[in-house]
């Protein structure tokens, strides 16, 4: 992992990791899912990738998009990139 101030971007499975040890503390507290926040920008996209394979990975948790309403033009091209992420519950 990158120490502050380090310009190299995290290794993907550090980021995963992370998001593996919130799912499971999320678990832990008997919650049975997240509503993520969600625009149109590479970062989203990039997250919502390491979020969906955390949950694959942890099972039986749930991810909702919560769509940014700024930009609602385009919520529905949104929509219809992240369609095929949407199932991620397993059990």
């Amino acid at each position: 992992m990158c120490v502050a101030g380090c310009t190299r971007p995290p290794d993907v499975a550090d980021v995963v990791d992370d998001w593996v040890r919130d799912i499971t503390a999320a678990k832990a507290a008997n919650l049975s899912g997240f509503a993520l926040n969600t625009g149109v920008d590479p970062y989203t996209d990039t997250q919502l990738g390491y979020a969906y394979q955390a949950a694959r990975s942890v099972g039986n948790f749930t991810l909702a998009l919560s769509f940014d309403f700024v930009r609602r033009r385009l919520l529905s091209d949104i929509a219809l990139r992240r369609r095929s992420r949407c199932a991620c519950t397993q059990t």
